[in-house]
């Protein structure tokens, strides 16, 4: 897998490539702290709602699991692991399009992030 970017909060992305055909996907993780950690019933619920949806501007799901101390087995707690279709960040879009910096300004205004 390629190296990560951090989205909201604990969840991070990845590009990597499909077991079958080697195939670009994109895995997100969501690293929890625990049973107790307010965002890990998110986590699950949004891996078993991308398991029933089917519409064209959603993400296909590829695959999804979730593991009681990650996939090294050295995590604080439990992690969910989704893979879809490529996808790239709001951010990754937006610096790709080659805006100049008053169009940078306003970007980062209007979304709240740095670019």
């Amino acid at each position: 897998m390629l190296p990560s970017v951090a989205l909201a909060g604990k969840w991070r992305h990845y590009v990597g490539s499909g077991k079958e055909d080697g195939a670009r996907v994109s895995v997100f993780e969501y690293k929890s702290q625990g049973e107790s950690d307010p965002n890990l019933h998110a986590a699950r619920n949004g891996l078993k709602r991308l398991r029933q949806v089917r519409h064209p501007n959603v993400l296909k799901l590829l695959d999804g699991v979730e593991c009681e101390k990650g996939l090294s087995g050295r995590e604080a707690g439990p992690v969910v692991y989704i893979v879809t279709e490529p996808a790239q960040t709001l951010g990754e879009c937006m610096r790709n399009l080659g805006l100049d910096q008053k169009q940078k300004a306003d970007v980062e205004t209007i979304f709240h992030f740095r670019l």
